[in-house]
């Protein structure tokens, strides 16, 4: 997501030694993995994706990542399940649903159905493929500002990663107003209430 150009300007410094640099690029890597973690999205490159989701009786689902730029409903595809024979889709053109933009996040991540639908009760019922993510350097900046304060902060600290895969869990001590960001990121899954059903 970022360079170690751009990751020197941000810790105030410039000159860094190879070693330096190198373990710069690794605790990038691995503070993006952390925020995707504890938010639960992802800010990877645009690809075509597909992920399911748990249905919630609600006209919003909410996905994981921004639909791509200039894409529209038609390059959404929607399934549910259908037993033995896997996945179907009940939707005919024009789709009913829309693609809105979080009101809160400023991202393009929200699917609202109309007609008077909701997204049916389930854990893992509901199909999403869709072209997502993000175009290198056009995350939102909010992540962005937080994954280089995330960086410079541990590597300040030369809390030094082996690996980006060993560090996607974080010490304790997160400055609050980096968590605030965090906080303010993280997809909140509902879950779906069981329907009350009445015993003869």
């Amino acid at each position: 997501m970022l360079s170690t150009d751009y990751l020197q300007q941000h810790l105030g410094t410039g000159g860094l030694g190879e070693d330096d640099l190198a373990v710069i690029a690794l605790l990038e890597e691995a503070q993006l993995a952390f925020v995707e973690s504890a938010t639960g999205r992802t800010f990877r490159e645009a690809a075509d994706l597909v992920e399911v989701y748990d249905g919630t009786d609600e006209i919003r689902l909410e996905l994981r990542t921004a639909v791509a730029d200039d894409e529209v409903e038609s390059s959404v595809a929607v399934e549910f399940p259908n037993g033995a024979a896997g996945w179907y889709s009940p939707f005919t053109a024009p789709l009913p649903f829309r693609i809105q933009t979080h009101p809160r996040l400023g991202v393009r991540n929200l699917l609202v159905l109309t007609g008077g639908l909701k997204w049916p009760r389930g854990f893992n019922n509901v199909r999403i493929g869709y072209p997502g993510g993000y175009e290198e350097g056009s995350e939102p900046a909010e992540i962005r500002a937080l994954v280089a304060d995330l960086t410079c902060w541990r590597f300040r600290a030369r809390t030094v990663a082996t690996s980006a895969s060993a560090t996607s869990e974080q010490p304790d001590g997160i400055p609050a107003h980096l968590q605030a960001t965090i906080d303010k990121w993280r997809l909140i899954q509902r879950e779906p209430q069981p329907r009350l059903c009445r015993v003869a």
